[in-house]
C-alpha cells in the first residue's frame, strides 16, 4: 500500500510540473512533460500535446499531428478532447469542414457532461447544421447546458420562447430537473431554481421560494445565488428581475422593456446588513455586480457605516474587472475623497485583488514608468502629417461575448500620440480615442469624416490602433475591436482589418501607414478567441499585401500572440516601437522609414518573445519607403 500511495503522489507531482510549466508559459518545458505522459496512453497528456501542436506552443505547429493527439484522447472518451474534435471538424482546421463529424463528437461530449458541448449541441439542433433541425432537442440540450451555468444557453432558450418555439410542457420539464440538481445539493442549480422563483419564469412568482432557494445556493458558494439573495433582503422581492443579471441599482422592467430604477425600502435596516454580508462573498469571487452593489450600500450608508474610501474601494476592483458602471462611479467619487484618501482607497483594492500583491502598484494607480513615457522634443510641425490614435483596454460588459482585457492598450496609444509631435504631427491633427470613445461609430466618424475632410493630395495619414483582435471563425478574416465589439457578432460590431484598409486607401492622401498592436490568433493578451463553441484558438496566417499607397505593420504574424511587457507596463511591439523612435530622434531626418523601423524593432521583439518561450515577429506588408514623420518635399 506505502509504495502504491508513493507512485500516486510522484505521479501527481509530474502532472503538477508540466501544468506548473504550462501556466507560466514555459510551453517547452510543458510540451515534453505532457508528450512522455502522452506516450504512456494518459488521455488528459494526449489533449494537452494536441492543443500545443496546435497552436505551435512549445513544438512547431503541426494542426495534423495536433488533431491525431487530441483525437487520441477523445477515442479514450476524454469530454474535453472529444469537444475540442469536434471543434476541429466545425471550423476545418486542418482538415475539410465536415459538420456530421463535428456533431458526432460534440454530441459525445455532450452526453459526457461537457456544458460547452451541450450549448454547441443545442445550437446546431436549431440551426439544423450537421443533423436535422429539431426544436425539442435544441431545447433539451440548452436546458442541460444552463443547468449547468451556461448563460449563453440560458439566452438561447430566453430567444427560442420569444420565437414561440419551446415545445409544449417544456418549463415543467425543465423545472423537475432543475429541481432534482438542488435537491442533490447543486448550489447552481439552487440560485437558479430561486432566480425561477423570484421571475416567474414558467412558474407563479413566489417570494418564499424564491428566497429559501437562493439561500440554499448562496450557501453553498454559488455567487450568482449570493448577489441575487442580497438583493432579495433589499425588499425587492416583488419585482420583475432578469434571471441570471440582477443589478443593485436597476431591473427589467416587467414588459421585458427597458430598465427602470428600483424603490429601496429604506425600513429594512437588518436585512440591509445580511444584504451586506452576501455581497461581500460574492466579492470574494470577483462578481461585478457584487462588488458595484458595495460601492453603493458603502456610499449611501445601507447595511453598514456610509464609508467612501470603502466605496471607492469596491468600485475600483469592478473597474479593474471591466465595469463602467464602475468607472462612471470613480469619477463621481473622486471629487468627494481627498488624495489620501483616493490612495488609501486603491491601497485596500489592491490588497483585496492580490494579497500576496506585496509592493505592487495599487488597483488604479498610475502604472510604474518605463524608459520608454518621456517623449523626445518636438520637430517643426507639418501641416501635411495626421493621425487617428486608438486605444482599447477594457471592454464594454456583456452577459457573453465581450472581448477580455487588452493589456497596457491605452497606456500604449496615450505614448504614441505624446510621441507623434516629435515626428512633426502637429497637435491639431492628431486624434486619440480610448476606452468609451472608441466606439464603432465614434472610430467610423473620423475615418469616414475627419480624414476625409482634411487629407489632401500631397498628405501622409497615420492610423495606430492598441487593442484587441479577433478573427473570422469561418474565413480566418481578421478584425479590430472596437470598444463596443462583441465576438459573437464581429462582422456587425469589429472592424474587418480588409475592409479598413480599402476605405483607407479611398483618401487622397500621398502615403498612408498603419500600425496594429493587436493579436488575431485567438490566444495572449490582445486576442478574442470567436465564440462560436471553439475551444482552439488557431490563427490562419500573416497580413496579406494591403493596397498600393499603404504600408501595415503589425505587431506579429497573424497566428502569434501580441505580447505585452509587464515590467514596462507596454505592448512589446509598442515598446520597442517608441524606442525606435526615440533613438532616431538624435539624428538629422526627414521621417523614419517604415522598413527601417520593421528592420530595428524586429530582434528585439522576437528576443523577448523568446524570454517569454514563444514566438513573435512583427510583419511589414507595403511599401517600406513609407516614412513615419516628415516626408520630403
Amino acid at each position: 500500500m506505502l509504495a502504491s500511495s508513493s507512485a500516486v503522489h510522484g505521479a501527481s507531482a509530474k502532472r503538477d510540473d508540466a501544468q506548473r510549466a504550462y501556466d507560466r508559459a514555459d510551453y517547452g518545458t510543458a510540451y515534453r512533460l505532457y508528450l512522455a505522459r502522452a506516450e504512456r496512453g494518459e488521455a488528459e497528456a494526449q489533449r494537452k500535446v494536441g492543443y500545443l501542436y496546435m497552436n505551435g506552443l512549445g513544438v512547431d505547429k503541426d494542426e495534423t499531428q495536433g488533431r491525431v493527439w487530441i483525437e487520441a484522447a477523445a477515442e479514450q472518451g476524454d469530454a474535453p478532447a472529444q469537444m475540442n474534435l469536434g471543434a476541429i471538424y466545425f471550423n476545418g482546421l486542418g482538415v475539410r469542414v465536415d459538420h456530421e463529424a463535428a456533431f458526432e463528437w460534440l454530441k459525445k461530449a455532450a452526453e459526457n457532461g461537457h456544458v460547452a458541448a451541450q450549448a454547441k449541441i443545442g445550437e446546431m439542433y436549431a440551426e439544423g447544421t450537421g443533423t436535422t433541425a429539431d426544436d425539442e432537442r435544441a431545447s433539451f440540450w440548452y436546458a442541460k447546458a444552463s443547468r449547468g451555468g451556461h448563460e449563453l444557453a440560458q439566452d438561447k432558450l430566453l430567444e427560442m420562447k420569444m420565437a414561440k418555439r419551446l415545445p409544449e410542457g417544456f418549463h415543467e420539464k425543465h423545472l423537475t430537473l432543475l429541481e432534482e440538481a438542488a435537491n442533490r445539493g447543486d448550489a447552481r442549480a439552487q440560485g437558479r431554481l430561486g432566480a425561477i422563483y423570484c421571475n416567474g419564469l414558467g412558474v407563479p412568482q413566489n417570494a418564499h421560494l424564491c428566497e429559501s432557494w437562493l439561500r440554499r445556493g448562496a450557501e453553498g458558494g454559488d455567487a450568482t445565488a449570493q448577489r441575487n439573495l442580497g438583493i432579495k433582503l433589499m425588499n425587492w422581492q416583488n419585482q420583475r428581475v432578469p434571471m441570471h443579471q440582477l443589478s443593485a441599482t436597476f431591473i427589467s422592467s416587467k414588459n421585458g422593456g427597458p430598465p427602470k430604477r428600483i424603490e429601496i425600502n429604506h425600513d429594512r435596516g437588518p436585512e440591509f446588513t445580511e444584504a451586506v454580508l452576501w455581497f461581500e462573498k460574492a466579492a470574494r469571487q470577483f462578481d461585478v455586480d457584487s462588488l458595484n452593489n458595495l460601492g453603493f450600500m458603502r456610499s449611501q450608508g445601507f447595511g453598514a457605516e456610509k464609508d467612501m474610501i470603502e466605496a471607492y474601494k469596491w468600485w475600483l476592483i469592478a473597474a479593474a474587472q471591466g465595469s463602467m458602471d464602475a468607472r462612471s462611479n470613480l469619477t463621481r467619487a473622486k471629487a468627494l475623497l481627498t488624495e489620501d484618501q483616493a490612495r488609501e482607497a486603491q491601497r485596500r483594492a489592491a490588497a483585496f485583488s492580490d494579497p500576496y500583491a506585496g509592493a505592487q502598484p495599487a488597483v488604479g494607480a498610475q502604472a510604474a514608468r518605463s524608459d520608454v513615457d518621456a517623449a523626445p522634443p518636438d520637430r517643426a510641425p507639418d501641416g501635411r502629417l495626421y493621425a487617428l490614435v486608438i486605444g482599447v483596454e477594457n471592454y464594454r460588459p456583456a452577459a457573453s461575448g465581450a472581448p477580455p482585457r487588452a493589456a497596457y492598450a491605452e497606456r500604449d496609444a496615450g505614448a504614441v500620440r505624446d510621441y507623434l509631435p516629435s515626428l512633426g504631427f502637429p497637435q491639431r491633427n492628431i486624434i486619440l480615442l480610448t476606452g468609451e470613445e472608441a466606439t464603432r461609430s465614434g472610430i467610423e466618424k473620423y475615418l469616414a469624416e475627419w480624414l476625409p475632410k482634411n487629407a489632401r493630395a500631397d498628405s501622409a495619414v497615420l492610423l495606430y490602433f492598441a487593442g484587441s483582435g479577433s478573427a473570422d471563425p469561418a474565413t480566418g478574416e481578421p478584425y479590430l475591436l472596437p470598444w463596443d465589439a462583441n465576438i459573437r457578432s464581429l462582422k456587425v460590431t469589429g472592424f474587418s482589418r480588409v475592409a479598413l484598409l480599402r476605405s483607407l486607401a479611398k483618401l487622397p492622401a500621398r502615403q498612408i501607414v498603419v500600425l496594429l498592436d493587436a493579436g488575431f490568433s485567438g490566444f495572449g493578451s490582445r486576442s478574442s478567441a470567436p465564440s462560436n463553441g471553439r475551444p482552439l484558438v488557431v490563427g490562419r496566417g500573416s497580413a496579406k499585401a494591403p493596397p498600393s499607397k499603404i504600408t501595415l505593420l503589425t505587431a506579429a504574424r497573424d497566428d502569434q500572440a501580441a505580447g505585452v511587457l509587464e515590467d514596462e507596463n507596454h505592448g512589446i511591439f509598442t515598446y520597442h516601437l517608441l524606442k525606435a523612435v526615440r533613438d532616431a530622434a538624435d539624428h538629422p531626418w526627414n521621417g523614419l522609414p517604415v522598413g527601417e523601423l520593421h528592420r530595428r524593432i524586429t530582434p528585439s521583439i522576437e528576443a523577448d518573445a523568446r524570454r517569454q518561450n514563444r514566438e513573435q515577429t512583427p510583419i511589414l506588408s507595403g511599401s517600406p519607403a513609407h516614412t513615419l514623420g516628415r516626408m520630403g518635399r
